[in-house]
């Protein structure tokens, strides 16, 4: 970029923890006159800047709407695709510890090896046509107002993807992506403020958007381990696996791709 055309910008790292990058996928997020713009891509990390606009004359502010975007293009890329991108947690969260080297006289923080995805798991391979579905979820975003789906679905992402030393996060994360699940399915599908027969009526949700037979009793799977080990614990504590928190966060992932789909596609004609 040249020099006379250099913005300002709130710039981070985002991680891909299950898809493999490419830079030529990332196409309709790297035009230079985009204010939200895809750089220095690598196999599995990519930065991406919100750029400030002349109407952005406050900076906390623009702060804030930054933050606000980028967790809207975070969710984006979750849904479509399927799969798990993050902020790099080393430097939301650095270890609280400080190596203190007495030889060299440097002191440095230690970053701990935060959560990995299923352990085992194949990269798959990002394409052009999953950012593309990307940029449309975020048109779709666009109209929304209540950011509790939005709070929520971050929390899961932080959870699921950032422990503390040996500690996880994983029963937290099934409940944040769990509680957005059904939140969605509850205000947005049946447009009802509480379900009567939460099992039931989540099920016919699921059952009404395509979803077949065995789709639908892998979420009686999930919504056991709902009952039995995440939001309740009178017998003991347990902690769950990664798959579980996969399960529940695809689920997510497939009732809002599918809800927003015919609101970008209404979108894109106009």
């Amino acid at each position: 970029m040249d020099e006379a055309k250099k913005v300002d910008c709130i710039r981070t790292s985002i991680v891909s923890h299950h898809h493999r990058l490419t830079e030529d996928s990332f196409e309709y997020f790297m035009k230079p006159d985009s204010l939200l713009q895809v750089s220095n891509v690598k196999e599995r990390s990519f930065l991406i800047s919100c750029n400030r606009a002349e109407d952005d004359t406050n900076l906390n502010s623009f702060y804030a709407k930054s933050h606000d975007i980028i967790s809207y293009f975070l969710i984006a890329i979750n849904v479509a695709t399927l799969g798990h991108f993050t902020w790099d947690f080393r430097f939301v969260s650095p270890a609280p510890y400080l190596f203190v080297d007495s030889r060299q006289d440097k002191n440095r923080f230690l970053f701990v090896e935060t959560a990995k995805y299923v352990f085992g798991e194949d990269l798959m391979e990002i394409s052009k046509a999953l950012v593309w579905r990307t940029l449309q979820l975020l048109l779709a975003f666009c109209n929304e107002r209540d950011q509790r789906l939005k709070t929520e679905y971050i929390k899961g992402l932080y959870n699921f993807h950032n422990g503390f030393f040996d500690i996880e996060f994983l029963n937290e994360a099934f409940g944040n992506f769990y509680k957005a699940f059904e939140f969605f399915c509850t205000s947005k599908m049946l447009k009802a403020k509480r379900l009567s027969n939460e099992k039931k009526q989540l099920r016919t949700v699921l059952s009404e958007f395509g979803f077949e037979e065995p789709v639908l009793e892998e979420f009686d799977k999930v919504y056991k381990i709902r009952c039995s080990q995440v939001m309740h614990a009178q017998r003991r504590l347990e902690s769950i696996d990664k798959e579980a928190v996969v399960r529940i966060k695809i689920f997510l992932d497939s009732i809002m791709h599918k809800y927003y789909q015919p609101i970008w596609e209404s979108i894109l004609k106009k």
